[in-house]
């Protein structure tokens, strides 16, 4: 990463960090306020709290494995959950997640799949999480009850699924009709003279595409499985999201808390902001109750906490001791 990008990025992670901590003090009534909320929940309710969100990153694993034995690779629970925990990781340091394909695709080799196909799984694998998160929070919001986003949010949201949608279709394309590019690459590389880093991009660009058909040309029970536990991920999302405002005494019923929650979780991965920091929590609060409540506040918070923010200083361990490992040069070559 060059010197003026890593200075820019590191400047937008630092004040939507800043921006996160006045959003959360603010709306939830200061951090002792926020405490007292947390503290306030049912012990007999933290078992059916932590069991909801072990199955949370349990699906996040399963869509993972189902996409690889397609290559007839496995991977086990473990190396799983690592992924997942460095996932939280390198999505939280910029607004548009860049680092989290290069992340994938250096520690998926590492458990023994080649760079191309960690490619492409990780593109679908995020892709199709994606959209089904658009898809039911949309859905839910329909039937939510009188639950809106905030109009901040609106305004900017046809230009984030315009760029999910950019995103998506391609790859999609490229999955069921993978001949045309394929054929492209063919040709370009038979071509004499062609510069090293030109035939390396080909080459990288032809096995991601043959990848891609590979998934696209899978057993349809494998990608029912892939599409079910994205559909699962989103409703242990909401469920836990549920648990938690029961637990601090709100209840805006299924309808509304399918709507805040989901919707929540569609603000979280379509946010231009890194890690969706403190907007998220704020969206889903103001979801839940338009009145941007305490309560809300805090329940937004906890939920972002165990599903993602307790695993980014876990993930910065992670691939701080591989750059130690490996040595910072070489783990940043190997990245690219």
């Amino acid at each position: 990463m060059k010197a003026g990008r890593l200075v820019f990025w590191t400047a937008a992670f630092v004040l939507a960090l800043i921006g996160a901590a006045w959003i959360w003090r603010t709306y939830s009534g200061g951090y002792r306020r926020f405490f007292e909320i947390a503290a306030g929940i049912p012990r007999g309710l933290w078992p059916t709290v932590l069991l909801a969100t072990a199955v949370y990153h349990a699906l996040d694993w399963i869509r993972f494995y189902v996409l690889l034995r397609v290559f007839g690779k496995r991977l086990s629970l473990l190396s799983g959950l690592k992924l997942t925990l460095i996932a939280d990781f390198v999505c939280a340091l910029t607004p548009v997640t860049e680092l989290h394909l290069p992340a994938m695709v250096y520690f998926l080799g590492r458990e023994g799949v080649p760079h191309a196909t960690g490619a492409a799984v990780t593109l679908t694998k995020s892709m199709t999480m994606t959209a089904w998160v658009c898809l039911l929070a949309g859905l839910a919001l329909q039937l939510g009850g009188g639950a809106r986003l905030p109009h901040q949010v609106t305004q900017v949201l046809p230009v984030s699924l315009l760029c999910v949608a950019v995103l998506t279709l391609p790859l999609i394309a490229l999955a069921f009709f993978p001949r045309p590019l394929l054929d492209w690459c063919t040709r370009r590389l038979e071509r004499p003279g062609l510069g090293a880093w030109k035939r390396k991009a080909l080459e990288a660009l032809r096995d991601t595409a043959a990848s891609l058909a590979a998934i696209g040309g899978a057993a349809g029970r494998g990608l029912v499985w892939v599409n079910a536990a994205a559909i699962g991920s989103v409703a242990a999302y909401v469920a836990l999201g549920m648990l938690l405002a029961w637990g601090v005494g709100l209840d805006p019923g299924w309808r509304r808390g399918s709507a805040a929650f989901a919707a929540g979780l569609m603000v979280a991965y379509l946010a231009p902001v890194p890690g969706s920091f403190g907007v998220t929590e704020w969206a889903t609060s103001y979801l839940l109750d338009p009145a941007m409540t305490q309560e809300g506040m805090a329940v937004s918070i906890l939920l972002r906490t165990l599903v993602s923010y307790a695993g980014i200083p876990l993930g910065a361990g992670i691939v701080a001791f591989e750059a130690w490992r490996r040595g910072t040069v070489a783990f940043a070559d190997d990245g690219k």
